[in-house]
């Protein structure tokens, strides 16, 4: 981000920077809403979550 952020005007930089903010936030949605699902197919837990379940 901050290397796009840092681009002189003569490039493209609003394109750049635009095509940058919506690479960030497609793989911060996409990471947050792929944990949980993984987690759980591989069986890992937290001790919380052990507790609740009975394990």
């Amino acid at each position: 981000m901050a290397l796009a952020l840092s681009l002189p005007d003569s490039m493209p930089r609003d394109l750049i920077v635009g095509v940058t903010y919506v690479v960030v936030v497609f793989s911060i949605i996409v990471q947050g809403l792929t944990i949980g699902p993984l987690v759980k197919k591989l069986g890992l837990s937290t001790g919380e979550d052990a507790a609740d379940s009975g394990h």
